[in-house]
């Protein structure tokens, strides 16, 4: 592996892991720290989302996680599959799971292909798309302990 895929997988990782934790943590200011200004998210059928701009995708995950109790995404293998010193190109695999304020649950398996930029030497997410693998809104019997945080 060249050393360029091996600093852009790091890079990533690290992007990677910052949006789940901000996501875990419902912070959406960090959230959006993690997109470039013209970034763009999207999920396929059967959700069809798509939004565009670093505020809008906050917005949108914001208003979202209005409906939902708790979730917890968890970054799996993040591969760069293509890399320079300004864009890399790759794969993340997520498991996110929680429960809605009506007692369904969430649980979801997924593939983001993603695009990320350099600028001004710091990495921001420039495309994320989510394509799912499996998706579950049982009913779930987590009992959610109060926040210590």
């Amino acid at each position: 592996m060249s050393d360029c895929l091996l600093a852009a997988d790091a890079h990533y990782r690290r992007l990677a892991n910052r949006y789940a934790d901000a996501i875990n943590r419902a912070d959406f200011h960090d959230l959006e720290k993690c997109w470039a200004p013209t970034g763009t998210w999207q999920v396929p059928a059967p959700f069809n989302i798509h939004q565009h701009g670093r505020a809008n995708i906050r917005t949108h995950l914001a208003e979202r996680r209005k409906t939902v109790e708790i979730v917890v995404m968890t970054v799996c293998t993040v591969v760069a599959l293509e890399a320079t010193q300004d864009r890399i190109v790759g794969r993340v695999t997520i498991e996110e799971t929680g429960r809605r304020d009506d007692e369904r649950g969430i649980h979801v398996f997924g593939l983001y292909d993603d695009e990320l930029v350099n600028i001004d030497r710091q990495w921001y997410f420039l495309t994320r798309t989510l394509n799912l693998l499996a998706v579950d809104n049982s009913p779930t019997v987590y009992t959610t302990m109060p926040q210590t945080l």
